[in-house]
């Protein structure tokens, strides 16, 4: 079989689309999720959806359960393979339908299907507050397979009657149909509890209301929670008390709705017809070049009680966008998404009033222009990374949300930046976009009840070259008496960078630890280091790799620091490996100086004749011939003398 809703949709093969969402609202395919694209996807062909549910798995119970009963025996479901349970469900099922049970107690039947459930009446409320939540044209509407499970629960039947469905109500509009609305009853009487009518065409249903005392009729009084009940023949039974209106409209087949007729209770015959003039438009002017989504806007008629708007591209109307029936005076075209950029369209109003309507408005034509970012346009190159985007304006109040993602799917993951703003531009800030990367931005309007998505453009960001970074901090040959170390560079651009340091000049890769950054950060912190010398780079990322690395600038981490005896503060101690140690100063001189190692129970240990190098500022002791443990160290300089801990 193939099926194709999609196009059907497209090409005004249908009235509506009824796709099987028969996955809960908690499962791995939400049904919320489902239900909100399949609305908007009908919305924007303009048709209604009307979402399949399946109670086939719907329980009386508050839950579901592992087991199932049948045949008076308890078996864990979970035990079965799908062919197994499939035919057990399948055989408790007909067994359920027959009038004659055999080889089955029938509790036992109602048992196996209520065990066998997944999921609650409760689950079903949940999916068609959904519907109605979702619904975008005035049709939130459900269909539920089947009947014989969705109606054999109580519970069900209660939440049916009590909550979701507890008013009447008629169907939704088929408001792009070209037709003229229904003529109105007429000839009402009333004679006791008994109304009677007249209709113009057999074909029409009739809807009556009773509006409360006190109330006048209007497009907030005629309404489910008013509405009597729609009939096919000309009398109804009615109750009502003085004071009511009753109010008659005809309904035709497309669930459009005449003016209404009234009568008063107590009275014998209907009111007159109230006469009303053709409204006067405002909005969009003739000629005009709106920007859409914008709202239909006309002037108020007197003693009207509400409007039929017509959208077509023709000016004699023979074929229509939409012709809907509203209380107030204007009109959104949010949900009006078949309009097209530079195709003129007519539009005019009309007055409704008691038993009557006026003549139609004038006929006003615009040629509207979707809402959209203006620029950077579609494919441009050559962007700068701190660009402006600029899109259309809708009105002054209008909050308006810019997302750029790296994608075309404008997903959390792919998003790189967004932000909510009352203007009609905004400057990407300074490190958001890469340098030689394409992007994709799109902009949503709320302002009321207007609201809309721009097409999704894409736009590459300019190619420059990157200098090869320059390392500030530390300095060539620093010592620093910490177990951690920041590496600083300047400021530049780039798409981010990499910095590494290690204990080996040539930055074996097991032995080098590296870290990326994002481009507007220009300093990276290393925790945890050994005492010794140690060595770093840096390298910025291009649109397609990295640049050379930096010069490598060495410097030397020592934790321990000498204790001050005497005047000298400026001798570091320092233990490169398991061998050797270090003594560095940056002002002390070590060449006419005397080091003495001395053990804990203050043996003396090693002499100047253990030293492996020296020099004006530091001088080299090799220790490999010290067992492990804890050993002073004495300096003794021209200056004076410090000791200093140190542990192998």
């Amino acid at each position: 079989i193939y099926c194709d809703p999609i196009a059907w949709l497209e090409e005004g093969t249908v009235d509506y689309i009824s796709p099987q969402l028969y996955w809960t609202s908690t499962s791995i395919y939400p049904y919320g999720i489902l239900a909100n694209w399949w609305s908007g996807i009908a919305s924007q062909f303009g048709r209604h959806f009307y979402s399949s549910h399946s109670t086939s798995s719907l329980s009386g119970a508050p839950a579901a359960t592992k087991q199932i009963v049948f045949r008076n025996d308890t078996i864990n479901i979970n035990a079965l393979s799908m062919a197994e349970r499939s035919t057990m469900l399948q055989a408790a099922a007909q067994a359920a339908t027959q009038t004659t049970v055999q080889n089955y107690a029938q509790n036992d039947v109602q048992t196996a299907v209520q065990k066998s459930a997944a999921f609650a009446p409760s689950e079903v409320e949940i999916q068609v507050n959904f519907n109605r939540q979702y619904d975008l044209n005035n049709a939130p509407g459900s269909v539920f397979y089947n009947t014989t499970n969705t109606l054999k629960f109580a519970s069900m039947r209660n939440i049916f009657k009590n909550t979701l469905f507890n008013e009447k109500t008629i169907t939704p509009h088929i408001n792009w149909k070209s037709t003229a609305i229904p003529a109105s009853p007429t000839g009402i009487t009333l004679s006791g509890n008994t109304l009677s009518w007249q209709r113009s065409d057999t074909l029409y249903r009739t809807a009556v209301y009773i509006i409360p005392s006190g109330s006048s009729v209007s497009s907030s009084t005629l309404i489910p929670g008013n509405l009597q009940g729609i009939y096919y023949g000309t009398t109804c039974n009615i109750t009502a008390t003085t004071g009511d209106i009753i109010a008659l409209t005809s309904v035709d087949r497309y669930g459009a709705e005449s003016a209404p007729s009234t009568i008063n209770w107590g009275s014998n015959s209907g009111n007159e017809p109230t006469e009303t003039d053709a409204p006067l438009l405002i909005y969009p002017a003739e000629g005009s070049e709106p920007i859409i989504p914008c709202n239909l806007v006309w002037h108020s008629s007197s003693n009207a009680i509400r409007y039929e708007v017509q959208l077509s591209n023709d000016i004699n109307f023979s074929s229509i966008i939409f012709d809907i029936q509203t209380g107030d005076t204007l009109y959104n075209l949010s949900n009006q998404h078949t309009l097209q950029d530079g195709t003129t369209y007519y539009w005019r109003v009309k007055s409704i009033s008691i038993g009557s309507e006026s003549e139609w408005s004038s006929t006003y034509n615009f040629t509207p222009k979707k809402f959209g970012i203006i620029t950077p346009t579609d494919g441009e190159t050559g962007i700068s990374t701190e660009c402006t985007i600029e899109w259309d304006s809708i009105i002054s109040t209008a909050q308006y949300k810019l997302e750029i993602s790296s994608k075309e799917i404008f997903i959390s993951s792919n998003i790189v930046y967004e932000t909510t703003t009352t203007s009609v531009r905004h400057t990407i800030p300074e490190g958001v976009l890469n340098i030689g990367y394409v992007y994709y931005a799109r902009v949503s309007i709320i302002a009321g009840d207007l609201q809309a998505v721009s097409d999704v453009i894409s736009f590459t960001t300019a190619t420059t070259e990157i200098p090869i970074p320059v390392i500030t901090a530390p300095t060539e040959g620093e010592i620093i008496e910490a177990d951690s170390v920041t590496i600083e560079w300047n400021k530049q651009k780039s798409n981010g960078f990499r910095v590494e340091i290690s204990q080996d000049a040539t930055f074996p890769g097991r032995q080098t630890t590296g870290r990326i950054t994002e481009n507007t950060t220009y300093h990276y912190t290393f925790s945890g280091l050994e005492n010794g010398v140690w060595y770093t780079r840096i390298k910025a990322k291009t649109s397609n790799g990295y640049t050379e690395y930096s010069d490598t600038i060495s410097f030397t981490i020592s934790i321990i620091s000498a204790t001050d005896y005497t005047q000298t503060d400026d001798i570091y101690l320092i233990q490169p490996n398991r061998e050797t140690i270090e003594i560095l100063s940056k002002r002390e001189t070590f060449e006419e100086s005397e080091i003495t190692i001395i053990g804990i129970n203050g043996i003396q240990l090693t002499t100047s004749a253990d030293i492996q190098s020296r020099n004006n500022h530091s001088i080299s002791i090799n220790i490999s011939n010290l067992p492990e443990g804890i050993y002073i160290l004495k300096i003794k300089t021209k200056n004076g003398e410090k000791i200093c801990r140190f542990k192998k």
